[in-house]
């Protein structure tokens, strides 16, 4: 049983990749598009909730204490491999029992969502460094 959950839950991580891409280069707008973060949250909550609640945590977190949201979602676009790997070894491959292939592959996949949302942000991780980039305050 494991293995056909593994294929589909794989599966659940590759549709999102090429979801974010559509999402971000779509043909009716010339190719250009978001930046993917948007989807790929959805795409977490699809794929693996445990994944997903994580980083909207971490998203949290990062924007109270900072008011900034690139820098939030760069921190998290880089910690879904992370907490990918945590939940597919710890949780599916140790307790589940489900094939070492699906944790791999699942890693794999989630590292090239993030490559992909932190080359997007570069723009925002130039603004950052600099100290120019806009944080969110609230108006009196």
């Amino acid at each position: 049983m494991p293995d056909s959950e593994a294929i589909v839950r794989l599966g659940k991580y590759l549709c999102g990749f090429f979801c974010i891409l559509g999402h971000s280069f779509p043909a009716y707008f010339k190719f250009k598009g978001g930046k993917g973060i948007v989807t790929a949250a959805g795409m977490m909550l699809v794929a693996d909730w445990r994944v997903f609640v994580m980083i909207v945590a971490t998203f949290l977190i990062i924007f109270i204490l900072s008011r900034i949201i690139s820098l939030a979602s760069i921190i998290c676009a880089c910690m879904f491999p992370v907490y990918t790997f945590i939940n597919c070894f710890f949780f599916d491959f140790l307790i589940f029992k489900f094939p070492g292939w699906y944790v791999f592959a699942c890693v794999v996949t989630a590292f090239m969502i993030a490559v992909f949302v932190v080359v997007k942000h570069s723009s925002n991780i130039t603004r950052l460094i600099r100290g120019e980039e806009k944080k969110i305050t609230a108006k009196k």
